[in-house]
């Protein structure tokens, strides 16, 4: 996984949504970032549907793959306002919490973007990553689905600026 080229492209986005949306006075931009992140994050649990035992339809929603990518892209601008840019290589899967399921995995990942939140801190940071490219892998998502499905949609997130989304 190339994130070196990712952290560039979205920084790129970030600029370009900047341009159209400047920083309001007293804005608390960083506060809106992690819950559009927890959103995110929740809408891929949605279209999961694994956790819903009240529904004879368990199977996931074919957008699962584009939600779980849009939780990425604000993924990628919270270690860019942080000045974090690891490289994939930093990433320690060997020694990182194993879930006992996707369910548990996307708690997991509740917590480690809490966490994060309230503690702005470079392992802290590497942790939440290596838990959302594991969610990833449980997901059934490759490295290259996901690489794909972030480029495309980072094109559409910048024709949405560009006419005014």
């Amino acid at each position: 996984m190339d994130l070196k080229k990712h952290f560039e492209i979205q920084s790129g986005l970030m600029i370009h949504i900047e341009k159209n949306h400047p920083l309001q006075q007293g804005e608390d931009r960083e506060s809106k970032k992690f819950l559009a992140a927890f959103v995110e994050l929740a809408e891929g649990a949605n279209d999961w549907r694994g956790f819903k035992f009240w529904s004879d339809n368990q199977n996931p929603k074919p957008t699962l793959l584009e939600e779980t990518v849009d939780f990425y892209h604000f993924l990628l601008e919270l270690g860019i306002d942080s000045g974090y840019f690891p490289e994939w290589e930093e990433l320690d899967f060997e020694n990182v919490y194993k879930a006992k399921d996707i369910t548990e995995q996307y708690l997991e990942m509740f917590d480690a973007l809490s966490m994060f939140r309230h503690e702005d801190d470079y392992e802290k940071y590497l942790d939440l990553l290596v838990c959302y490219f594991d969610l990833c892998k449980r997901l059934g998502f490759t490295e290259k689905m996901i690489s794909e499905a972030y480029l495309k949609k980072n094109q559409i997130n910048h024709y949405r600026q560009i006419n005014g989304y």
